[in-house]
C-alpha cells in the first residue's frame, strides 16, 4: 500500500497544484458568474498531459500508474479553488478508467486520441424518475437486425450540453433479468439531443443537462464490455470516481484555510489575538482532522479498488461520504471564522455553494449508506 508521493509524484502534485492556481482559480469565479465551462483552462490541462498519465502508450498516452495521476490529481484540487472545474475532471477519468478495462481495440483507437486533445466525455447514469438507482433505470434498447435502437432519457448529466462521447447506462430486455449495458453514444448520431445548461446554485463551471435518445442507431462496436454485463462493469468506474469525490473536494479547503489563517493573525478581540481563542481553534484543529481523515481514507479506498479488494465498494461509499461532509463542514467552519466578510464574496462562501452540490454527486448520502451496510453485511 502506498503511503506516500515519490520524488516523481511530488513533481508532479506541485506542477498541477501550480497549474490550479496559476490557470482554473483566477477564472472560476467570473466563469460561475457567467455558467460558463472553463473550456481554455481544460484545454491547457490536456496539453499539458495530464490525462496521459493513464492512457496506455500505444494510443499516445505515457501508460504511467493511477498513483501518479491521483498524486496530480490532489495537487488540482488543492490550488484550483473551483469545484465544477475539479468534478469535470473526475468524471473523464472515470471515462477513462472504463475504457482501459472494457474496452475494445478498436474503441481505445477511436476515443484515446480524441480525449487526449481535449474532447469531453458523460457518463449518463441518473433519470428524472429515479436518480441513479440502476435497478430502475427505464433507458433501453431494442435489436434491429445486428445494430440497436436506443431509447430514453438522462436527467442532471454532467458535461451533457457539450460531450462530445456519452457512456449511457441503459437496458437491453430481450436479455432477461440481466440486463444493464452500457453504450458508447457519440453526439453526431442521429436522434441524440441535449438541453441547454442547467441554472445551479453551485458548480456553476460544471455544465449539466438531460439528454434524450430517440431510437439512436447503434452497432455492436458502441456497446462497452458485455451485453447484460453493465453492473459489474461499471463498478470499477463509479467506485474511483466516489473516491476521488470525497478525497478530492475535501483538498478545495486548503486555499480557503490559508485565506482565514491570513485574516485572523493581524485580527484581536477581547483584547486577544484572535488564533489564542479556544473557539477559533477548536475550527481550525477541527477542519485540519478532517482534511487527513479524507485523505488516508481515500488512500485506503483506492488501495482497495486498484488491488481488487471485496470490501472496496464498502471503502469507496466510505470516502465519499467522508470526504464531502468535510468539504461541506469545512467551509461553513471557515466562513464562520471570517465573520461577515466570510458572507460576502470569498473563497469560504464560493465553496460552501459548491460544497452543497458535491453531498448528491455520484448518488446521495441515503444511497451510499444503504450500500454500506449491504456490502458490510455481504462481506461480514
Amino acid at each position: 500500500m502506498q503511503l506516500d508521493w515519490n520524488k516523481n509524484q511530488t513533481d508532479l502534485h506541485d506542477h498541477y497544484k501550480a497549474f490550479g492556481l496559476e490557470s482554473v482559480a483566477l477564472r472560476a469565479k467570473e466563469l460561475a458568474t457567467l455558467n460558463q465551462f472553463d473550456h481554455e483552462s481544460w484545454i491547457k490541462l490536456c496539453q499539458s498531459g495530464l490525462f496521459e498519465l493513464i492512457v496506455p502508450e500505444k494510443y499516445g498516452g505515457k501508460g504511467s500508474n493511477w498513483w501518479d495521476f491521483t498524486a496530480a490529481l490532489e495537487g488540482l484540487a488543492s490550488g484550483c479553488g473551483d469545484g465544477g472545474f475539479l468534478l469535470s475532471v473526475i468524471s473523464q477519468a472515470g471515462f477513462i478508467r472504463g475504457l482501459n478495462l472494457l474496452g475494445s481495440p478498436f474503441q481505445m483507437e477511436k476515443y484515446f486520441p480524441r480525449l487526449l486533445k481535449g474532447e469531453l466525455t458523460a457518463t449518463a447514469i441518473a433519470e428524472l424518475h429515479t436518480g441513479s438507482d440502476l435497478s430502475s433505470l427505464r433507458t433501453w434498447a431494442q435489436a434491429e437486425g445486428n445494430n440497436w435502437l436506443l431509447v430514453g432519457e438522462k436527467w442532471n448529466i454532467a458535461h451533457a450540453p457539450t460531450a462530445s462521447t456519452c457512456l449511457v447506462v441503459g437496458r437491453i430486455p430481450e436479455l432477461g433479468k440481466r440486463d444493464l449495458t452500457l453504450f458508447l453514444v457519440d453526439r453526431n448520431h442521429s436522434g441524440f439531443s441535449s438541453g441547454p445548461p442547467d441554472e445551479k446554485l453551485g458548480n456553476r463551471t460544471l455544465p449539466t443537462s438531460w439528454l434524450k435518445f430517440e431510437n439512436v442507431q447503434l452497432k455492436a462496436e458502441d456497446i462497452l464490455g458485455d451485453p447484460g454485463d453493465g453492473m459489474k462493469a461499471l463498478f470499477p468506474i463509479l467506485a474511483l470516481q466516489r473516491i476521488y469525490y470525497g478525497w478530492m473536494t475535501s483538498r478545495l479547503l486548503l486555499p480557503v484555510l490559508q485565506d482565514v489563517l491570513c485574516f485572523l493573525e493581524p485580527r484581536s478581540s477581547f483584547k486577544e489575538p484572535l488564533l489564542k481563542h479556544q473557539h477559533v481553534q477548536r475550527k481550525l484543529v477541527d477542519t485540519l482532522i478532517d482534511l487527513e481523515n479524507s485523505r488516508w481514507t481515500g488512500i485506503g479506498a483506492l488501495h482497495q479498488l486498484l488491488t481488487g479488494k471485496p470490501t472496496a465498494a464498502m471503502q469507496s461509499s466510505i470516502a465519499k461520504l467522508t470526504g464531502v461532509k468535510t468539504c461541506l463542514k469545512g467551509s461553513r467552519d471557515l466562513l464562520t471564522l471570517l465573520g461577515s466578510n466570510g458572507y460576502q464574496a470569498s473563497k469560504a462562501s464560493y465553496l460552501i455553494k459548491d460544497a452543497l452540490g458535491f453531498l448528491t454527486v455520484g448518488g446521495t448520502e441515503e444511497m451510499h449508506r444503504i450500500s454500506i451496510f449491504n456490502q458490510f453485511m455481504r462481506n461480514r
